[in-house]
């Protein structure tokens, strides 16, 4: 499955199948970190818990850029703040909303902005992945078409998490998406549709 989501050479995806072998020798998985992420020019999510896929227990960050910043400076804060959650924890996995892309600057704006902090992560050794948002619903919530306030519902009925930021319950089914990709023994059906979507990024030091 990873192998064949995984971008890059035939060595990338030999160097995770590896790398998840040792994941998975883990004795202790609340040892480990999955970072999920939400980005947005307006309000970011970020969310880091264990290796539990079934497991709310974790910390979240919720980044809120001011109204009066545009252009690079905006970039800037959004990615120092996000590199800053992710200081002195390794994640064993990063998983990213995908960008829902409309037209205009805007979306030229989230492109930067996804690129600017993707590139950051994968100098930095981090394995990093990206799952499309109607994919992430259908983790969540079971469906690939629901509305924000049905996707929190269904995270609460599931995980018993809430969080008064979109952003932040987005970034929440990020991180326990990832947990499920390294971790998918016992997963739901819907669950396993989604792992199947998930595409993995190799860091610098294994890209081909």
């Amino acid at each position: 499955m990873a192998r064949t989501r995984t971008r890059g050479s035939g060595e990338s995806a030999a160097t995770w199948d590896r790398y998840l072998a040792e994941l998975r020798c883990v004795g202790d998985r609340a040892a480990l970190r999955f970072v999920g992420v939400d980005l947005s020019l307006r309000s970011t999510g970020l969310y880091a818990g264990d290796g539990d896929p079934k497991s709310a227990v974790g910390l979240r960050q919720v980044v809120a850029t001011p109204e009066h910043l545009r252009g690079q400076r905006r970039l800037d804060l959004i990615a120092d703040e996000v590199l800053g959650f992710m200081d002195g924890r390794h994640a064993a996995l990063v998983l990213f909303e995908a960008p829902s892309f409309g037209s205009g600057d805007r979306a030229h704006s989230k492109g930067a902005l996804h690129g600017v902090i993707k590139r950051e992560l994968w100098l930095r050794g981090h394995w990093i992945a990206d799952v499309p948002p109607a994919t992430l619903k259908v983790f969540a919530a079971g469906k690939g078409n629901v509305k924000k306030p049905a996707i929190a519902v269904e995270v609460y009925k599931r995980w018993r998490f809430e969080d008064d930021c979109d952003d932040v319950i987005d970034a929440f089914a990020c991180s326990r998406l990832a947990a499920a990709f390294v971790f998918p023994s016992g997963a739901l059906v819907h669950w396993k549709r989604a792992i199947d979507k998930v595409r993995l990024e190799p860091p610098r030091i294994v890209a081909g």
